[in-house]
């Protein structure tokens, strides 16, 4: 009953306009090397939010040619930290990939927890250029190359895998009452990070239960924003952002 509490609260605060997600995936759990990726699409744009070891690049690879594609030098599209700023490359046969010419990627949030940084930037579904790859918004799988390094200079040790990320319809919020914003990390224990957009003034935090029940509310300042969650019970809950004249945005998030 509970579950079914939970959806109807959700389906109450959307509508039917498709978008698509990975949820969040743990690429490795590895000490001091934890990779995290989610990929999520709309009728116009793909966010992602990537996370990895802050003292080493780490990256994710898009255009995968074949099973056996194991190397970034084998996609056209990488997106990648190495310290450096520049997160949009360009694989090269037997190179290491470089910058690209058009930085196509808006960052959202670049921030450090600990030993790891979490990236989150979007970009068009379709940027016009040939080293890009170009997204789906549907149910499609996405094939991906992920890499991390020994440190964040390019050459050295490289430890890379290629994962099949499978892709899920979720809900979407009608387009004239639509705030995106992201939200990180995704199971949370004690500090979920909430990035609005930099236009948005005067907005405010909802958190409710299973139940429907506020269990959290906040004012918001602009772009960046700490939620400590730390004394709400582990389960499942949606988060509600209110701007004004009506706009809201909603995503459910995991309390550890």
């Amino acid at each position: 009953m509970k579950k079914y509490t939970l959806i109807a609260l959700l389906l109450a605060f959307s509508f039917a306009n498709a978008q698509f997600t990975t949820d969040e995936v743990a690429l490795t759990t590895n000490t001091n090397n934890n990779m995290n990726l989610t990929i999520e699409t709309s009728d116009s744009e793909v966010t992602i939010t990537l996370s990895g070891p802050d003292n080493k690049w780490f990256a994710v690879g898009f255009g995968v040619l074949s099973s056996n594609t194991l190397n970034m030098a084998d996609v056209s599209d990488v997106f990648l930290y190495d310290g450096t700023g520049n997160f949009d490359k360009v694989g090269h046969d037997h190179v290491a990939p470089t910058d690209d010419a058009n930085q196509d990627w808006t960052i959202i949030s670049n921030t450090v927890d600990g030993i790891y940084r979490t990236i989150h930037a979007s970009r068009p579904l379709n940027t016009g250029t040939d080293n890009d790859y170009t997204f789906i918004n549907d149910a499609s799988d996405i094939d991906v190359i992920w890499a991390y390094g020994s440190s964040l200079t390019l050459n050295g040790h490289v430890a890379r895998f290629q994962e099949t990320l499978t892709r899920t319809a979720v809900a979407d919020i009608d387009k004239q009452q639509q705030i995106k914003f992201a939200m990180y990390p995704n199971p949370a224990k004690t500090n979920l990070n909430i990035v609005l957009p930099s236009n948005l003034e005067n907005s405010k935090v909802e958190v409710y239960d299973i139940l429907g029940k506020i269990v959290l509310k906040k004012d918001l300042q602009a772009s960046f924003n700490t939620l400590d969650v730390s004394d709400i019970k582990a389960g499942i809950y949606l988060v509600k952002i209110l701007g004004e004249e009506n706009t809201f945005g909603v995503k459910q998030f995991v309390k550890k």
